[in-house]
């Protein structure tokens, strides 16, 4: 299950993205990609 979590901070807006509910560890780990993916998309939204 992805959770995402919108809030206004100042001029800008944070975003927590929250994913569980992995059968196990290895498929937990699998997916720690995530803070790329969202500072990948930071940096393309701020350009």
């Amino acid at each position: 299950m992805v959770t995402i979590e919108l809030a206004r901070n100042g001029t800008g807006t944070d975003l927590r993205l929250t994913h569980k509910g992995f059968p196990d560890e290895e498929s937990r780990d699998g997916h720690r990609v995530w803070a790329g993916i969202l500072a990948d998309l930071d940096k393309r939204l701020a350009a």
